[in-house]
């Protein structure tokens, strides 16, 4: 990104990349524990981001390594005490917020087979290997795939492979399954279905893809039963704004109905205008100072504008396609 700040660290959708990486993890079932391997310098902004993202299962954040092979072994050395056959493990890219749950059901489950998972995208580019800016060869595309995050391993076997690896004096490698490969040949590395979508956060704009990406995965409504609703919203404490009428006041309803504290503004009612920043906050703090907490804010309010038209001459138009 040519930053000073770590990627992690940077805000999307309104949380950290690092925040929303660790809510992944935090509502998958299958994980029990999870520890954050950061920067030296930004320990402190990690341990932030795990306590605004209410993460129960974090167990420490620690500081990383020189490469991304000393900051595994770093992980590996904080899970000393934990019984090498029976754990999985599963290292994560945190900069790949988009992550699935299915994508880590799939790993887990694979481990109860395997000993070593990968996760790999089809790659819809042809690959090309060169030597000096000359091709030297074109893989077949049908055995080539870009690979993701999480590579997952039972803890025995990744403990093997970094034992080995740290007593070649050549060692060098880019992901922990290249580990496994290249020192535990015998190992086969089973391969979990990736997405489009579980990208790596690299480039500026990158950025605003993933933004984009969550704008599109919020616009989906959750397929939950009435139960499930009721345990989202009871006791939660909800701000509507424009919830007098129509869409918000029908939201105001339902989110009452499965338990919800629900405070409503709008221009008419409470003379609260969404345009007016002051409004807003005190609406927001009214809710706070009541309940103690803010859980979900709504905004049906729209802003018109009223003006005069500007006349304009009709012309044709030309149509080119290509």
């Amino acid at each position: 990104m040519g930053l000073s700040t770590p990627k992690q660290l940077l805000k999307i959708a309104g949380k950290t990349i690092l925040e929303h990486t660790l809510c992944v993890f935090e509502e998958a079932p299958d994980v029990d524990e999870i520890i954050v391997l950061m920067n030296p310098g930004f320990l402190q902004d990690a341990a932030d981001c795990v306590r605004r993202a209410s993460c129960t299962k974090v167990k420490a954040v620690l500081p990383g390594g020189t490469s991304r092979n000393a900051t595994t072994q770093l992980a590996l050395d904080a899970l000393a005490d934990h019984p090498a056959e029976t754990t999985s493990v599963l290292f994560h890219d945190a900069v790949r917020p988009l992550l699935s749950q299915r994508i880590i059901r799939d790993c887990v489950a694979a481990l109860r087979e395997h000993r070593a998972v990968d996760v790999a995208i089809p790659s819809a580019d042809t690959i090309i290997q060169v030597d000096e800016d000359v091709i030297v060869d074109v893989p077949r595309r049908a055995n080539l795939r870009r690979g993701q995050t999480p590579q997952g391993f039972r803890l025995a076997t990744i403990r093997d492979a970094y034992e080995k690896a740290w007593r070649d004096e050549n060692f060098e490698a880019t992901d922990d399954c290249t580990v496994v490969l290249r020192y535990l040949p015998g190992t086969p590395i089973y391969v979990v279905p990736g997405d489009e979508h579980n990208m790596k956060v690299t480039e500026p704009v990158d950025m605003f893809v993933a933004d984009k990406l969550f704008q599109l995965a919020s616009s989906d409504a959750p397929d939950l039963t009435e139960d499930e609703y009721a345990a989202a919203l009871g006791g939660k404490t909800m701000v509507v704004f424009g919830a007098s009428q129509g869409i918000g006041a029908a939201i105001a309803e339902l989110a009452q109905r499965f338990g919800a504290r629900v405070f409503g503004y709008s221009r008419g009612a409470t003379r609260t205008h969404v345009e007016r920043p002051d409004d807003v906050a005190g609406a927001l703090a009214q809710a706070y100072s009541a309940t103690g907490r803010v859980d979900f804010v709504v905004n049906t309010a729209g802003i018109l504008r009223i003006g005069s038209s500007t006349p304009s001459t009709p012309r044709r138009s030309r149509r080119h396609c290509g």
